[in-house]
């Protein structure tokens, strides 16, 4: 069994820092090599567009924190690979959208399966009641980061 000595908030910062950099390298060639050769910015437009809908290439661009135009050559990139489309807005005709198509929900269901797997793989080498104390402990940490996130708007 391994011993776990309890750790300072400090320590666990630093501790958690060090790993993520140990695993970082392996971390990027898995994405890179399951994103179908999305950037990251085009695969996080692709989930902002099947989560929310429909959007105005200048909100996402606020959303995005990045420039308009940068946002135009990332929904060029999109349409030229079929996976998002530009619609008249029904609202406004100059505004055109941008949504995401079939072919788009396709790519990102078959990038959530490979993370599954990935996952899957990954979770393989605790046992059950580390896999739930392992859910549970990162569940309170993200139960924090959100309610911080409330609290700040």
């Amino acid at each position: 069994m391994i011993r776990i000595k309890p750790l300072a908030v400090t320590e666990a910062r630093q501790e958690l820092l060090n790993l993520y950099q140990t695993a970082l390298p392996h971390l990027a060639e898995r994405r890179n090599r399951n994103r179908d050769g999305l950037t990251r910015l085009q695969m996080h437009v692709l989930h902002m567009l099947e989560r929310d809908g429909p959007q105005p290439m200048r909100e996402l661009a606020a959303c995005l924190g990045v420039t308009p135009t940068s946002v135009t050559g990332i929904g060029n990139a999109l349409v030229r690979r079929g996976l998002v489309e530009r619609r008249e807005d029904p609202a406004d005709r100059r505004v055109r959208l941008l949504c995401v198509t079939g072919k788009g929900r396709e790519t990102l269901a078959r990038m959530r399966r490979l993370l599954a797997r990935e996952l899957e793989r990954a979770l393989a080498a605790l046992d059950a009641s580390e896999r739930a104390q392992f859910v549970s402990l990162v569940s309170r940490l993200l139960a924090t980061v959100v309610q911080e996130d409330s609290q700040a708007t």
